[in-house]
């Protein structure tokens, strides 16, 4: 990672995952996940309603240890599920 990216989580924080995170809102401010381990994503939402696990074609994928997956468009988050592995979202 870039020293940027380690200032932004350092500076805004984010919230750890290992399952399932819903009802998360615009106002939380998730703008992107890194893979703490490998992970696979079941489900992930931001606030277009967008399929994000779709529209990044990661379904059934494994996404690498320390990989980042954002939200496009300016949006936010929402929700996630994970089948296996963990993370963190990350405040924008």
């Amino acid at each position: 990672m870039s020293t940027q990216t380690d200032l932004l989580i350092a500076r805004n924080g984010g919230i750890f995952t290992d399952g399932t995170l819903s009802g998360l809102t615009s106002e939380d401010n998730y703008i992107y996940f890194v893979a703490n381990d490998d992970t696979v994503i079941a489900s992930m939402a931001s606030s277009g309603d967008a399929d994000m696990v779709a529209s990044w074609a990661i379904g059934s994928k494994l996404v690498g240890k320390g990989m980042i997956i954002a939200a496009q468009d300016g949006a936010f988050i929402t929700a996630i599920s994970l089948t296996s592995g963990s993370g963190f979202l990350i405040k924008g």
